[in-house]
């Protein structure tokens, strides 16, 4: 087997100038001898370079020369971001880990292959119950309508003077109540006094052989109702449901 060769012997080297500039710097030199298929070669030239333990396992320090390190490998893109899809690294995440995972969203969304179910979408189901659902302020509920009545009352009243006000209160919790005249003549009506015997604004007209009828109210005080007619001694008929 052959072994490196090393001329060392003083007196008997070659002589070069081992200045690289316009200067001269002449020394005596000496080769290192490589083994090499036909017989040695000179070592420690770019063809021929000299390896440090190039088979064993001692760690070889690396340096970045001008800041940089150049790695030959068809998975990495030349520049960051850069490459296909067909060159890329692929990365797999595992299911146990608790490692936090960013996603960049790209062009502002993320598009997601399904259909998934509704475990995956959630931990459990969520009921939505119409019932549990919030209604606008004042909605109707069944606690705000008017229970159905339970009873009547009726009056007749006679308006014996004509254009002369008379009253009627109708009782407390009144929800529905109802007026005519029992006679074919026109009866003057208001909720306010002073209004219907000598016809002031505002009062309401009751014509010939009409009814005024008034449901869904709901008086729990009770409300007072004033009548008038130009005819003398006409009677006027209320019911009132309570």
């Amino acid at each position: 087997m052959s072994r490196g060769l090393v001329n060392n012997s003083l007196g008997n080297g070659d002589v070069e100038d081992l200045d690289s500039g316009a200067g001269t710097d002449e020394h005596e030199v000496f080769a290192i001898g490589l083994p090499a298929s036909g017989g040695h070669v000179v070592g420690g030239t770019a063809t021929n370079p000299i390896r440090t333990d190039p088979t064993g396992a001692t760690t070889q320090p690396i340096s970045d020369a001008a800041g940089s390190l150049t790695i030959d490998s068809p998975q990495l893109p030349a520049a960051l971001g850069a490459g296909v899809e067909a060159g890329a690294i692929l990365v797999t995440v595992a299911t146990d880990s608790t490692g936090v995972l960013s996603v960049d969203d790209g062009g502002g969304s993320l598009t997601v292959d399904g259909p998934l179910t509704d475990g995956q979408l959630r931990a459990t189901a969520v009921p939505v119950s119409a019932a549990s659902l919030p209604l606008p302020t004042g909605a109707a509920t069944a606690a705000n309508q008017n229970a159905n009545p339970t009873g009547i009352t009726e009056y007749n009243l006679t308006l014996t003077l004509a254009d002369t006000e008379y009253s009627q209160v109708l009782p407390n919790g009144t929800k529905a109540f109802a007026l005519r005249c029992r006679t074919s003549d026109v009866v003057r009506y208001a909720f306010t006094t002073g209004k219907v015997a000598a016809s002031v604004s505002p009062y309401q007209t009751l014509k010939a052989s009409a009814e005024y009828w008034k449901d869904n109210v709901s008086l729990a005080a009770g409300i007072t109702v004033y009548l008038a007619s130009s005819t003398a001694g006409v009677i006027v008929e209320i019911e009132a449901w309570s």
